[in-house]
């Protein structure tokens, strides 16, 4: 359960970043004044804004019903990728591709999640250079425990339907496979 403090600070941080009526209209303006193309612009710029400030907003939420355990909400990602991992583990620079995650923040989380005993390094067979990342037992009762804290949470705060969801994840699968295009483009030339 989530300490008082804990929600206070949660509450103020919804609170101020509800209400996105001020931000979009600095963008609506900036869009005007710089933007050949005001209306995708603004739009664009209001989608960018959106999505950092709902993961704020998810961020806090996950921290508020982590509150009281010894695993953040980054740890918890961790647990759930390496709960039904093939027999031989996940390598770092693997897990750091799938969950999107620097290699120094990975090393970080995976210190800790050892230093609990959730988790152990062990060579890799094939490359000794290689770490593969397993659950302990312990791991596996703390992600057994926290899962479906975790999933029950989502699925009752996100507020839109399932196909409305599924609507959501293929635009922003659009958003993100058109960013890296652009990247990808930017760095070849």
């Amino acid at each position: 359960m989530a300490s008082p403090a804990r929600n206070a600070r949660f509450v103020a941080a919804r609170d101020a970043l509800v209400d996105l009526t001020p931000s979009r209209a600095l963008i609506a303006r900036n869009a005007q004044q710089f933007a050949r193309n005001i209306g995708r612009a603004s739009a664009a710029a209001d989608v960018v804004l959106t999505i950092r400030r709902a993961n704020t907003l998810f961020l806090s939420f996950a921290e508020s019903y982590l509150d009281g355990t010894d695993i953040s909400p980054a740890q918890l990602t961790i647990l759930l990728a390496l709960y039904n991992a093939e027999h031989g583990g996940i390598s770092n620079s693997e897990l750091c591709k799938r969950l999107s995650v620097t290699m120094s923040n990975m090393t970080q989380l995976v210190d800790g999640l050892q230093t609990r005993r959730y988790l152990r390094r062990a060579p890799d067979r094939r490359d000794g250079r290689v770490s593969r990342l397993t659950l302990t037992a312990a791991g596996r009762r703390k992600t057994e425990q926290l899962a479906p804290i975790h999933y029950d949470a989502w699925s009752t705060s996100i507020g839109i339907e399932t196909d409305e969801l599924l609507q959501l994840l293929s635009l922003l699968d659009r958003v993100r496979v058109a960013v890296s295009a652009t990247l990808d483009a930017e760095e070849r030339g």
